[in-house]
């Protein structure tokens, strides 16, 4: 039920452990694609699965990752790519608005990788900021959603010169893997 209300509360605002070498066993096995529509607005989210989606880092270790997913637009605009986490341990909530800033917003840096390892203009290494940083309490469960825009992956172009995966370091100490899929750039070219 929290994960039904984080993803809604999260699409209407935009309009355990795990170590480095451990994917999250709760990621489900498969991509899926649900199309939606909210306030007469049409989008699609694509659930990723643990192949392509992974956190690490000594933050990350507090927390199981459980969901991730992106919002995409018509017109394959991706609006944002969310991680979301869920701990017993409250120590969950320092790792997702780390007190290294008063600004919760905090800077995340990307690394892009393409098939040919070759860089691409305008897209390298780049800094972005998480779009949301939200931890909310269920009993004795801690549910985190962390947002960032991927306006990366609205350039067509890139996607199809061989993008093969994105390694993000966070200033909380948790590090991203985001691996895009074939389902993924399907749904940039067609929707």
């Amino acid at each position: 039920m929290v994960e039904k209300i984080l993803l809604l509360s999260l699409s209407l605002g935009i309009l355990g452990v795990v170590d480095h070498e451990v994917i999250a066993a709760s990621l489900p096995n498969r991509e899926s694609v649900e199309f939606l529509e909210s306030e007469g607005r049409n989008y699609a989210v694509i659930n990723f699965s643990s192949e392509e989606c992974k956190v690490s880092g000594s933050a990350a270790r507090r927390a199981i990752l459980y969901s991730c997913f992106a919002i995409v637009y018509p017109g394959g605009k991706v609006g944002s790519l969310t991680y979301m986490l869920k701990s017993a341990d409250i120590g969950v909530k320092d790792s997702v608005s780390c007190p290294l800033s008063a600004n919760k917003n905090q800077a995340t840096l990307f690394h892009t990788r393409f098939s040919d390892n070759l860089p691409r203009a305008g897209l390298g290494a780049f800094a972005t900021y998480a779009m949301a940083r939200n931890v909310r309490e269920e009993g004795n469960t801690y549910y985190a959603d962390i947002a960032f825009p991927a306006w990366w992956l609205n350039q067509n172009k890139h996607v199809k010169e061989g993008l093969v995966d994105v390694k993000a370091e966070d200033i909380c100490g948790i590090n991203y893997y985001f691996k895009p899929s074939k389902k993924l750039f399907d749904l940039i070219e067609t929707f």
